[in-house]
């Protein structure tokens, strides 16, 4: 870098309706602030008249407030999208991050050679704010949104929402929890108050803090208000805010004789004062994104009590639990209460018992008061500094991009699927979620141009390109991505799923021409290895098939008895031979006269054989049971309540089994077909026993045999433990990751 020469700051747009009172809009005042040291910050408002909250940076305003009526909000919103575009060019922003629903369509049909970044807030499934909303807003989301280069949701929930509800693909989506300056608001705490909030505080305050919309579900908590005060009768309810409602609800207040008791103060720049004096702060909102009053109040010393609405509070309050739990009941929460969202007169009594609990509990109030200390450190201007620069820094900078089948299109879940996410999750644990992009193949049906722009843009900016596709997909996409190679100077590598490369590639000249040029190819064994070096491939490397599992070192010493209990792990086709084992294990109980053997079947079902194999399960009288899907997370500790596996496959394009791995990680031996490449994976006698392919005859001789002697399946169970071992992810994947991190 020659001398006197500094670096150019990247230009980054910050754009929102305006910067009048609410949590986005105070996020994005946040925001501006953390940015401001290291990029050159700019604020597009809508309406620059609306400003309640400070920011760093530039101010540009578009001028174009809000019209009523249909049609003048459609061309309000063209002009916006016209005029913000013109912005863009003239200042060349590197990246635009747009607040709120309105703002985030004008952005992402304003892309100008930006980078465009969608923020959102709100739990959006739970919304109900007209026609408007309803069927434009939530069709625009479904359609536009994943041509966004990254989405920033404010919550977890509010990301499941997305990806469940509107289609938006996960790898789009970075959950930045809001946070807050505690310095700041530590200091603002200390201003001068005024002789209202010090009257007021002589008796015990609860103190609410939001707009005055239906959201925030002001007429549940004065209801429930109104029963705290035949509890505690000298409390007071400071409600701080402003809105569409207020006129209705003080109505409501003075029809319920509590004018001396709900106090509407408006909105106030500095609500921490009040917080100051107050007793505890509550939350009675029907839906939120995420809840920024609860850890500003935590932030003030002030216990919380919530709705257990979506999204946010239960992220908050009790992080432990699941966030798809909704309580039914007061939660004494580990920072916080949560009560159930209020839609009537049960949950109003359930808010007002834990009100009444925190203004007459001293204890309890204290150990909140202590909890929210700790746990407000996890939301600090810090760690959300952190996160955002490294969104921000790592924009067009992937260091790996994936490209392969994972399933979640259609929630498919085969061997496949599990080994191409297992390597997602094991390189975005190396080389951090930031240095890595995908694309799931599996929406390729439903998006193919779309798909394939995105493919070219990603393997253009990532330094590695890995490829772990099926036959199908490697034939329409490897030719391509080998030319993008040449083109970009970009490392290509295939990881190849299965055993079935070699045939392929001697039948498709193309194919096996596009092979040859690739940087590296790994496949599963040394007999494909050795396939491929036959027809001239010869840049190819074994990388056996791979598991995340937990460690066993041990297994129960207690002898195994009859019946043994066996198990098959597979996606359910006819080619996987699962019929055989049924028709082996019915022959082998009904000859016995008793059972001697169960077998349980686990796997996703092929819609093609669904109906056949039904019929072949009840057929067998209870001597088979389908247990249905299993989740990847459940799969060791289900296996470890068996005996052993059964493998019985004839699939044709059968490679290294990831089932077998499986099964080793639980400690099972597998009674295997010999077919394809078992022999490389199951050590005859050692971690299991074989039997010749669709043979119902010797697979009963050979299950007979451990029913005669079961404790071998015992001695077995050792060695496969230790054979385990050698297929960890970790093991497996060191050496290539090692390479790429050489470059």
């Amino acid at each position: 870098m020659g001398r006197g020469h500094t670096m150019k700051k990247k230009k980054i747009a910050l754009l929102i309706p305006n910067l009048a009172n609410g949590g986005a809009e105070k996020m994005a005042s946040n925001l501006s602030d953390i940015l401001y040291p290291k990029y050159d910050v700019s604020f597009i408002l809508f309406d620059g008249s609306k400003i309640d909250y400070p920011y760093s940076g530039n101010m540009i305003n578009v001028g174009l407030p809000p019209l009523e009526g249909k049609m003048n909000k459609v061309i309000t919103m063209l002009r916006r999208i016209h005029r913000v575009k013109q912005i863009k060019k003239k200042h060349q922003f590197d990246m635009t991050i747009s607040f709120l629903e309105n703002a985030n369509v004008v952005n992402l049909f304003s892309k100008c050679g930006d980078k465009v970044v969608l923020t959102v807030h709100n739990y959006n499934s739970k919304r109900n704010y007209g026609f408007l909303y309803e069927n434009v807003y939530r069709w625009l989301m479904k359609c536009f949104y994943n041509k966004a280069d990254r989405i920033v949701a404010v919550s977890k929930m509010i990301a499941r929402d997305m990806i469940s509800n509107y289609r938006i693909l996960e790898q789009k989506i970075e959950v930045i929890y809001n946070f807050i300056d505690m310095d700041n608001i530590k200091k603002l705490m200390q201003c001068q108050s005024d002789h209202i909030m010090e009257r007021l505080s002589e008796k015990p305050v609860v103190i609410n803090v939001g707009r005055l919309y239906s959201q925030k579900g002001h007429c549940h908590l004065i209801h429930a208000f109104k029963l705290v005060l035949q509890n505690v009768p000298d409390a007071q309810l400071v409600i701080l805010g402003h809105g569409e409602l207020e006129e209705e609800l003080k109505t409501l207040v003075k029809n319920l004789g509590m004018e001396n008791h709900v106090h509407f103060m408006g909105f106030r720049k500095n609500p921490y004062q009040w917080m100051a004096y107050s007793k505890v702060l509550v939350s009675s909102s029907l839906f939120e994104g995420f809840g920024n009053v609860l850890i500003e109040a935590m932030c003030c010393g002030l216990p919380v009590i919530s709705t257990d609405c979506r999204s946010g509070p239960r992220e908050i309050l009790a992080p432990a639990t699941p966030m798809e739990y909704e309580t039914k009941s007061v939660e004494y929460a580990e920072y916080g209460i949560l009560t159930p969202v209020c839609t009537g007169k049960h949950q109003e009594e359930s808010l007002a018992q834990a009100m009444v609990e925190m203004l007459t509990n001293e204890t309890l109030r204290q150990h909140y008061i202590a909890q929210s200390q700790k746990r407000v450190q996890d939301f600090s201007k810090e760690k959300a500094t952190q996160h955002w620069y490294q969104l921000i820094d790592s924009m067009n900078q992937y260091q790996i991009f994936i490209c392969g089948n994972f399933g979640y299109a259609n929630n498919q879940l085969d061997g496949q699927t599990v080994k191409t996410r297992q390597l997602k999750d094991q390189f975005v644990r190396q080389f951090g979620e930031e240095n890595i992009i995908y694309s799931d193949m599996s929406q390729w049906k439903k998006r193919p141009l779309s798909m394939y722009r995105e493919i070219k843009r990603h393997a253009k900016n990532s330094k590695s390109t890995l490829v772990l596709l099926g036959p199908k997909g490697i034939r329409l996409l490897l030719p391509q991505l080998v030319r993008w190679k040449k083109k970009y100077s970009k490392d290509l590598r295939y990881i190849v799923i299965g055993g079935w490369l070699a045939t392929v590639a001697q039948k498709n000249n193309i194919l096996a021409s596009a092979l040859k040029k690739l940087d590296r190819i790994y496949v599963e064994t040394s007999s494909m290895q050795e396939k491929l070096r036959q027809i001239g491939i010869t840049n190819t490397s074994v990388l056996p098939n791979f598991r995340r599992f937990h460690y066993i070192n041990h297994i129960d010493s207690h002898s195994i008895q009859l019946p043994i209990k066996a198990v098959i792990l597979s996606r359910i086709i006819k080619e996987k031979g699962i019929h055989t084992a049924i028709d082996a294990v019915k022959s082998i109980n009904q000859t016995h006269g008793k059972i001697c053997i169960t077998l349980d079947i686990y796997g996703q079902l092929n819609k093609k054989y669904a109906a056949e194999f039904q019929t072949l399960v009840r057929r067998s009288n209870g001597h088979a049971t389908y247990k249905g899907y299993l989740e990847e997370e459940n799969i060791q500790q289900t296996l470890m309540q068996y005996d052993f596996m059964i493998f019985p496959t004839y699939y044709h394009g059968e490679g290294f089994p990831g089932a077998i791995i499986d099964a080793y990680a639980a400690g099972l031996p597998v009674v295997a077909s010999d077919w394809k490449y078992n022999r490389e994976v199951v050590d005859d006698g050692k971690t299991g026993i074989f039997f010749e392919p669709q043979n119902t005859a010797d697979l009963i001789q050979k299950l007979n045999s451990l029913i005669s002697n079961p404790q071998s399946i015992e001695q077995m169970k050792y060695h496969c433990l230790e054979k385990a071992k050698e297929y960890h992810v970790d093991t497996v994947l060191a050496e290539l990751i090692q390479e790429l991190r050489r470059g």
